[in-house]
């Protein structure tokens, strides 16, 4: 009697990715846990902006947070670190409390951001205030008409409340200041104006999550130090031509046939897993996981693998 076995399956690729792809999901809430405490409330938030005549600005931020849980873990400040291709240094970070309320600090970069995690796993409850200063250097542009800071001073947003929120603007020399309140493209003007010379100050009460202050002040140009930018590569910087390349993958993977000697199929794949990973990693090593781009040596990365791959699974 003949027996028929049924060929081996090998796990699909895509299937494999598939579930990495979920359990990567479903980690998430494990992984920012305790980000936040979702039910804290901010009365109070006062920041003063002094822009040096070196271009540096130091920001002193104060407020006060009323957490309603027992036991919360303190809070996360986020500050952006880049705008577009621009890119900024939040430098200096300190911070203290009034109120004897747990401040150990703990700073990490991730993407475009500086997170000051403030309190980090140590409980709190009820009502606190913290001093929060920091510097902001090379956030200052160069303009034709004008130079000018321009600003989300709460941004990238706060996931609490804000009841009254005060922005005050003090530089050497005279400015024009306005501000705007609210979400991106959904801004309404802040309460306030310039002050005396060389100040400003704006108002905004009832913010909800997520809304912000922008504000911005226009200098004559030459009054302050506008330090060089500095500039960080596109995300996403693929051309036609990298584009080409991969497409090109698929016809000369017919090309590559099973015949293909085993060095060759194992130095395609070698090599196009070496070029995806240097292009991932060649900013990320260079100014962190928030400068990271890829271009068109992920694509010929791709190609390669693709490559490698159809010579593999012709060969068995």
């Amino acid at each position: 009697m003949t027996r028929f076995s049924s060929p081996t399956r090998r796990p699909s690729p895509t299937g494999l990715m598939t579930a990495l792809t979920l359990l990567f999901l479903a980690a998430l809430p494990i992984l920012f846990r305790d980000q936040q405490s979702a039910e804290a409330t901010v009365p109070s938030y006062e920041a003063l902006l002094t822009i040096g005549a070196d271009g540096t600005v130091n920001v002193r931020e104060t407020f006060t947070v009323d957490y309603a849980e027992e036991s919360s873990t303190g809070l996360l400040r986020r500050v952006r670190q880049r705008d577009g291709d621009r890119v900024y240094r939040v430098t200096s970070v300190e911070v203290a409390s009034p109120t004897f309320a747990p401040v150990n600090l703990t700073v990490r970069d991730f993407m475009h951001e500086r997170q000051l995690r403030i309190g980090a796993d140590r409980p709190v409850s009820g009502r606190h205030t913290y001093v929060l200063s920091y510097d902001l250097v090379g956030v200052l542009r160069e303009g034709g008409a004008h130079d000018e800071l321009l600003w989300d001073v709460l941004g990238p947003g706060w996931p609490h409340p804000i009841a009254d929120a005060t922005v005050r603007l003090r530089a050497p020399v005279v400015f024009a200041a306005g501000c705007l309140a609210g979400r991106a493209r959904a801004h309404t003007p802040c309460a306030g104006g310039p002050g005396t010379p060389g100040t400003a100050e704006f108002r905004q009460s009832a913010l909800l999550p997520r809304e912000g202050m922008v504000v911005r002040a226009a200098f004559t140009p030459g009054a302050l130090s506008v330090p060089v930018p500095t500039r960080a590569p596109a995300h996403f910087g693929f051309t036609p031509w990298g584009w080409l390349v991969l497409l090109a993958a698929a016809p000369l993977g017919m090309v590559v046939h099973g015949r293909s000697p085993v060095w060759l199929r194992g130095a395609m794949l070698a090599g196009g897993a070496v070029l995806v990973v240097w292009d991932v990693l060649d900013d990320v090593i260079d100014g962190g996981v928030w400068r990271a781009a890829v271009d068109d040596k992920l694509l010929s990365g791709l190609m390669l693998l693709t490559l490698g791959y159809l010579a593999t699974r012709r060969a068995r």
